[in-house]
């Protein structure tokens, strides 16, 4: 079974959301802390509190939105998570960075979950950068000198030694295959039936 690092990371959105609820400073949640911020003339500050709120709540709508099959881009769980941790770093540097103000168990709760997300969405894009080079290095290669088909980053057919094995064999949709070779002029892959390259008009192909 396959582990979804990305949907766990969207766990430590939900302890930012947790944490906020609890005593972050002052012996004051996040919504009170942001109330009393509102009152101080401190609005700036306040409204990055809540964008730090906003932002884990958003991290959850895209993690429900994963559950569902939907395909939302990777690249939008890093913003999300660096706006949140950037909102909360300006409520820190703008209000509570005052000797005399201390954290308190909503905040550390609330670190503890932009950990979390950073750990579980750094492993994700790992994984997903290894599965993308293992089916870039296991499309099916097929030698036009022997008729050899093969897998993997062969310089030369593996079966006769060959290096004009440029025709490459993929698996559309409706599970038929499709042969295609590779354009001399500027290496573009083209239908096996096409005898005018269509991006450089080549009409040369291995």
């Amino acid at each position: 079974m396959r582990v979804n690092f990305r949907s766990i990371g969207k766990l430590g959105f939900l302890l930012v959301i947790l944490g906020f609820f609890m005593p972050v400073s002052c012996q004051m949640n996040g919504f009170q802390l942001a109330d009393t911020l509102m009152s101080l003339d401190s609005t700036g500050i306040a409204l990055l509190l809540y964008g730090v709120f906003i932002l884990a709540l958003a991290g959850l709508v895209v993690g429900a939105l994963l559950m569902m099959g939907k395909n939302v881009p990777a690249a939008t769980d890093w913003m999300i998570f660096f706006a949140c941790i950037g909102c909360g770093v300006g409520v820190y540097v703008g209000a509570l960075n005052d000797t005399h103000v201390k954290l308190q168990s909503g905040a550390y709760v609330i670190i503890m979950g932009w950990i979390v997300a950073l750990i579980a969405q750094s492993i994700s894009s790992a994984v997903n950068d290894n599965t993308t080079q293992r089916n870039v290095r296991s499309v099916d290669k097929k030698c036009r000198q022997c008729g050899t088909i093969f897998s993997g980053s062969y310089s030369a057919c593996p079966s006769c030694g060959s290096s004009l094995y440029e025709e490459i064999r993929q698996t559309t949709k409706d599970g038929s295959n499709v042969e295609k070779k590779r354009c001399e002029k500027c290496n573009a892959f083209v239908p096996s039936d096409v005898f005018s390259c269509p991006k450089c008009g080549g009409d040369s192909f291995v």
